[in-house]
């Protein structure tokens, strides 16, 4: 059941593009695969799942990482997978820890990637006293998913006094960190933005930097903003780049975008420009997308009433906003979901993201392609009148053809945008099968991360097909 809200928004001063809003819904032509193939990484007894994600390594074969929840602890497992379905050994990434007096917890584990398949992985160590919790933020790295380094410390222990507002001593969101941002660039320089508790409804944001992950910089505040607001911290070529969406629900405050940019690992963060005016009763949901090594696009959508998806360009070079939002889609009625995916190839963008149509009651799913910066975007609508429609991965071909996978009570699908024509195609999961991410590699084969289960029993599978691509 979506709750209906009432909200009002002005983005930012826009630019409007020409749209073409081409109404398809979707239905599978076949499979969208040439062949596929699909294996079992783990099974799971007595444990809660949380998530499954995949992760393409440089040699070709795929890094399957899940959550596991036990008691206090979750741990972060990995297993690789080659092309030919052989297993590596099962590792958890965050089994060794520093001796805490108390008692030792390790929650919100996080792997970063690179598009050389870099690994970065993050976690909180945390022990409690009768009056005190320390937290300590480590990490570890990896080249291949199978041998990762020693840990190393990220942030030093930082003790959170327990207070009337600590109603237990696991409460991240209450006390102490409540999330942590991580990510890796293509020179393998290391950044991570932490969201630290500060009183109810307020958090504040702080980012460190290192080039190796033997030292790192001092953990500097760059903003403020409530719990539920959306981050983004995206590896860039080179550099870093940060967003962060504020979120408000009352009458008297306002919600805003807001930015930074890291040229190196070893230099300061850029002054906070702000993506967005600042509105009442509004939440922005965004999306960095590197155009490229000059040029980074920032998504942003909308959660109003009459919802709406923008994008605003930043150049890198000279570190400011190279004009105004470019207004792609104002949608009246409608309410732009938490979750869009995007991805660039040469010079186009391609956007998916899911709308709720307040006045008939249903969920659609949307494309958005520019194929030059600046240039008109093309809208097509794949899906209308779902209940629920979750975008999964926003990718691109071999040769340069756009697809969209999402799933919903239907299945899960892919689309591909060939001569402007969609083409749907269904990935083959047995039924309560869920993915949790997908990559592709240069070759067109994808790799599904995907899981069922219920009940304290589970498994994690990966998926691989060769996905069926039409001559554009």
């Amino acid at each position: 059941m979506h709750k209906v809200r009432r909200f009002w928004i002005a983005l930012a001063a826009t630019s409007i593009l020409i749209m073409n809003p081409g109404i398809a819904e979707a239905k599978p032509v076949d499979s969208a695969f040439v062949s596929s193939t699909s294996v079992t990484v783990a099974n799971l007894t007595d444990t809660n799942l949380r998530e499954s994600s995949a992760y393409l390594l440089r040699n070709g074969n795929t890094l399957v990482s899940w959550l596991e929840e036990f008691e206090d602890t979750t741990w972060l497992k990995t297993r690789v997978v080659s092309p030919s379905n052989t297993l590596g050994p099962t590792v958890t990434v965050n089994q060794d820890s520093p001796a805490f007096p108390g008692t030792g917890v390790n929650l919100l584990p996080h792997i970063s990637s690179n598009e050389k398949g870099d690994l970065f992985a993050t976690w909180v160590t945390q022990a409690t006293t009768e009056s005190e919790i320390n937290q300590t933020i480590l990490g570890a790295t990896s080249s291949d998913g199978q041998t990762w380094t020693v840990p190393f410390t990220v942030v030093p222990t930082r003790i959170f006094v327990l207070d009337s507002v600590c109603e237990d001593f696991y409460s991240m969101g209450d006390c102490g960190y409540f999330n942590i941002y991580s990510a890796i660039n293509e020179q393998k320089q290391l950044t991570v933005a932490t969201a630290t508790y500060q009183s109810e409804g307020k958090s504040k944001l702080s980012v460190t930097s290192s080039k190796t992950g033997s030292s790192w910089t001092e953990l500097t505040r760059i903003g403020g903003f409530s719990s539920d607001s959306d981050v983004d911290l995206t590896g860039l070529s080179k550099g870093f780049i940060i967003g962060y969406a504020t979120s408000s629900r009352g009458q008297t405050e306002a919600s805003s975008v807001y930015m930074s940019h890291l040229s190196d690992a070893g230099s300061s963060w850029s002054k906070v420009q702000r993506a967005s005016f600042k509105t009442a009763n509004t939440s922005f949901h965004i999306k960095w997308v590197e155009r490229n090594s000059k040029l980074a696009s920032l998504v942003i959508a909308s959660e109003i009433n009459a919802g709406g998806l923008a994008v605003r360009n930043f150049d890198l070079a000279n570190v400011r906003w190279t004009g105004l939002s470019e207004l792609w889609q104002p949608v009246p009625n409608r309410f732009v979901f938490q979750k869009i995916s995007a991805t660039t190839y040469g010079s186009s963008l391609a956007v998916q993201y899911s709308t709720y149509d307040q006045k008939n009651g249903a969920t659609s799913l949307l494309t958005a392609v520019q194929s030059a910066i600046g240039g008109k975007v093309n809208i097509k609508t794949l899906e209308n009148g779902r209940d629920q429609i979750d975008p999964l991965f926003t990718g691109t071909s071999s040769g340069s053809i756009p697809f969209f996978a999402y799933q919903f009570s239907a299945g899960t699908h892919v689309t591909v945008l060939a001569n402007n024509t969609a083409r749907v195609m269904r990935i083959p999961l047995a039924t309560g099968t869920y993915v949790g991410s997908m990559v592709i590699d240069k070759q067109d084969n994808l790799r599904a991360a995907v899981w069922e289960g219920d009940g304290g029993i589970y498994s994690v599978s990966l998926v691989q097909g060769k996905l069926k691509i039409p001559k554009n």
